[in-house]
């Protein structure tokens, strides 16, 4: 084998002699953990040493993937600049992108069939020369998640912080912060990508999303005032329906006016019920102007955390729903892939992406840990003092590994002097880094997470009464709640009841009842055709109980839904569910 020296001589001359500055003009794929690198496939011709080709490349920052024996190829991640010295070399036979392959996997959540939220029946939204707006109150949202059908910047997102620190940007919440990005993930999360989960409303075109950020990155907490200011932005910005997956336990006829005044502009309200596991009254779902959403599991059986009260309204899925949820990742110089825990109040870095060489400390020494990350054992000292060392010792990010193989969420403290950020790994990922040279970390991954609570609940109304409207766009937003009410899936007891409403939101059959309104929102009694390009209504209708001005009740057709181990109170001699919905011709006096 030649000697390393006579190597790096020979590499050198060449590099000159050649034209270097040809660039790769997004021919290849981007590493995804080393900026400025990019993923290549090499066919070398036969004469050529693969093994002194390796050799050559690794002067200049390349790093093997793999070989390939049949083909006398090998795939390399390596510094762009090279790929012009590599297109003029007499060695190489071809240079082919590495490109990035995904598994075809994507998850339909319980929810969104249980709600009829694809039903095929439901047309696309009528083109009316502008978008339908939904507007999202909560911690913010990852806009850069790969499920999240929008960029910042494009005219059909747009957002809004309220009271909070310059850093806390609508579009960039911390890992922490994963609220609102899975509530907006269930109302519009992208279908057909081949990854994730799809939302209510598989395609975005002709929807705009508008972000109010009300809540921190750390803590839970707002002013009930911010809460309304961002009320009246999502109004003012053009939102039809608002989804609020928030609350507290006392009313404020300010606030009360306001959803009053909203709702008589001709938005839809939406809110989560609570979850204070009993009877009480949360705000501002307990506001008559507001849709309030209790929660049920996969069984239809409501969770004892979901507060129940003669306010509730309709219910959705609200246990196990899994949606898009901001994450951070670590990447090794060897293709280590690590899911990582930022700890709270833990400090975010400006970008998206941080790459270091990697220092190994004690459990509470870094030594000199200059442009450094440090990976550092739990234990012995506090997180802070942990963090504060690598920071004064030169560190750019720390790196906690557990005693064990969890991930763990631990906190820094508020109004700590931390300017790095923090986060933790499984004792295994920790000990395997100990032998690494270099990391990638990227703070706003994608990643996906099953909640539960009535938050998780509002967003499957919100992005039912959105589809059907968009749909029907003459009609009105208390049209459109009539539309939900009256054709919810009856749970508990007959009728409405304190725990379920009007029972179990059903997109299709909501759709359907719109049709049968008089025109312009519906097509007109007797009319069978649907113009808008969905399926026709089938053999069902509605008629109204005007007694003492009650919603809807529904005249008896039993249906028995597959798969639903819950009986109706009214027909414990048989299993399964009933559904019970009003047929043409029939009277609600005969109930």
């Amino acid at each position: 084998m030649r000697s390393i020296p006579k190597i790096l001589s020979c590499v050198a001359l060449t590099w000159m002699m050649m034209s270097a500055n040809a660039t790769s003009h997004g021919r290849f794929s981007r590493s995804r953990r080393l900026e400025g690198y990019v993923n290549v496939v090499i066919t070398l011709k036969e004469e050529t040493s693969v093994q002194e080709f390796i050799e050559r490349l690794s002067f200049f920052g390349a790093t093997l993937t793999v070989t390939f024996r049949r083909t006398h190829a090998l795939a390399v991640t390596m510094p762009e600049e090279l790929v012009g010295l590599l297109e003029l070399d007499s060695q190489v036979k071809s240079l082919e992108d590495d490109a990035p392959f995904t598994s075809f996997s994507e998850t339909i959540p319980w929810g969104v069939t249980s709600i009829q939220g694809h039903d095929s029946s439901i047309p696309p939204p009528v083109n009316t020369g502008s978008c339908f707006g939904i507007c999202v109150i909560d911690t913010g949202l990852q806009v850069s998640h790969p499920d999240i059908p929008f960029t910042v910047g494009q005219p059909n997102i747009q957002g809004a912080e309220f009271n909070l620190n310059p850093e806390e940007r609508w579009y960039r919440p911390a890992p922490a912060a994963l609220h609102g990005t899975h509530v907006a993930g269930t109302i519009i999360a992208q279908m057909n990508n081949n990854m994730g989960v799809a939302g209510i409303i598989e395609d975005p075109a002709n929807y705009c999303l508008l972000i109010a950020r009300v809540f921190p990155d750390y803590g839970d907490v707002t002013d009930e005032s911010m809460v309304d200011a961002a009320l009246e932005w999502c109004v003012d910005s053009g939102a039809k329906v608002i989804n609020l997956s928030l609350g507290g336990p006392r009313s404020n006829e300010n606030s009360r006016a306001i959803y009053n005044s909203i709702v008589e502009e001709g938005t839809l309200v939406v809110a989560s019920s609570g979850n204070r596991a009993g009877g009480t009254y949360i705000y501002p779902a307990s506001y008559d102007s507001v849709l309030s959403v209790s929660a049920v599991d996969r069984n239809l059986d409501r969770p004892v955390f979901s507060v129940y009260n003669d306010q509730v309204d309709v219910c959705a899925p609200g246990v196990d729903v899994l949606s898009t949820v901001p994450k951070t990742i670590v990447y090794d110089d060897q293709g280590g892939v690590y899911e990582a825990e930022m700890l709270h109040f833990s400090s975010m870095p400006d970008a998206d992406t941080l790459q270091a060489p990697l220092v190994v400390c004690s459990v509470d020494d870094c030594g000199d840990a200059t442009g450094r990350v440090c990976l550092m054992e739990r234990g012995q000292n506090s997180f802070l003092d942990k963090a504060i060392e690598c920071q004064s010792s030169g560190g750019v990010a720390l790196i906690l590994y557990n005693f064990d193989d969890s991930l763990f969420s631990g906190t820094l403290g508020e109004a700590n002097a931390v300017s790095i950020p923090v986060m933790s790994i499984p004792r295994a990922q920790g000990l395997i880094l100990t032998g690494r040279s270099s990391v990638a970390i990227e703070f706003q991954n994608g990643g996906y997470k099953s909640l539960s609570g009535t938050s998780m609940a509002s967003p499957h109304v919100v992005g039912v009464a959105a589809k059907i409207w968009a749909a029907r766009p003459d009609c009105s937003n208390l049209q459109v709640r009539e539309a939900l009410e009256a054709t919810a899936l009856d749970l508990g007891s007959r009728g409405k009841d304190i725990f379920y409403g009007h029972g179990l939101v059903q997109a299709a059959d909501a759709y359907e009842y719109l049709l049968t309104l008089p025109a312009p929102c519906g097509l007109g009694v007797g009319d069978n055709t649907d113009t808008t390009g969905g399926g026709a209504p089938d053999s069902t209708n509605f008629v109204y109980d005007q007694l003492n001005g009650s919603p809807p009740k529904k005249v008896v057709e039993e249906i028995l839904i597959e798969g639903a181990s819950k009986m109706a109170p009214d027909d414990s001699a048989r299993g399964g569910l009933t559904r019970r919905r009003m047929l043409k011709g029939t009277s609600a006096s005969s109930m």
